[in-house]
């Protein structure tokens, strides 16, 4: 058999010899990225979802402790008046404060998680060869990472009991960002959405149900109570 591929080997001219190596090489390729694409990269981003989602909760954190530093600021956002009897008769929301608030959440929050892809996130060599038992073992390799379009930023108000007569109003921001993962041979997004309470407060006074039965703050806000 070796002095039949010997002879078949002598036989082919350089060209042909070229050409079959070029063959030869584009099966290898072709076999090793089947191999990257069914065993490794679903333990890569499985790794990578997790400390993503992880780095994108930090991120949007990060971004409200630098924003969110006004101790009153449910007072700048929401205006509250009773009547004489201490009835609620309107709920009011500062529009541009919500907005300008909602601006510098989204940019803050997306400058953090730029600064996130710019570090990228490391994984261990060992769990690129798709065999669990090497998985976070050996060197860490960077893994790039890249912010997808604009941070999603939405208000939610939520209104509970807090004894008699009394009513504790929250304000809680809801931040989607998008992250792509670049792999070896595909491109992952991570979409993570991460609700925070920024703000709250005590409202003495009969709370009509129409704020109650709101949960977004469009629904909640600047609406006046039925008679």
């Amino acid at each position: 058999m070796v002095n039949i591929l010997k002879h078949i080997k002598h036989k082919l001219s350089r060209k042909e010899k070229i050409i079959a190596y070029i063959f030869l090489l584009l099966f290898i390729s072709i076999l090793f990225l089947n191999y990257l694409n069914k065993y490794v990269n679903p333990v890569i981003i499985s790794v990578s979802e997790a400390k993503v989602k992880s780095l994108s909760v930090l991120a949007v954190n990060n971004a409200i402790s630098n924003v969110v530093t006004n101790p009153s600021l449910y007072n700048d956002l929401v205006k509250v008046e009773e009547d004489s009897s201490g009835n609620i008769v309107l709920i009011q929301a500062n529009a541009i404060a919500i907005n300008n608030l909602n601006k510098e959440l989204m940019k803050a929050t997306q400058q953090q998680l730029e600064d996130m892809g710019g570090a990228g996130i490391k994984i261990p060599l060992g769990s690129f060869s798709g065999l669990p038992v090497l998985n976070g073992i050996g060197p860490k390799v960077t893994i790039r990472l890249f912010p997808v379009g604009n941070v999603q930023c939405t208000f939610e108000s939520q209104f509970q009991s807090a004894g008699i007569n009394q009513t504790n109003h929250k304000i809680l921001v809801n931040m989607e960002t998008k992250v792509s993962i670049v792999l070896p041979v595909a491109t992952k997004q991570v979409s993570t959405v991460t609700q925070m309470l920024i703000c709250e407060s005590i409202i003495v006074g009969n709370v009509p149900e129409t704020y109650l039965n709101a949960n977004s703050l469009d629904e909640a806000l600047n609406l006046v109570p039925d008679a």
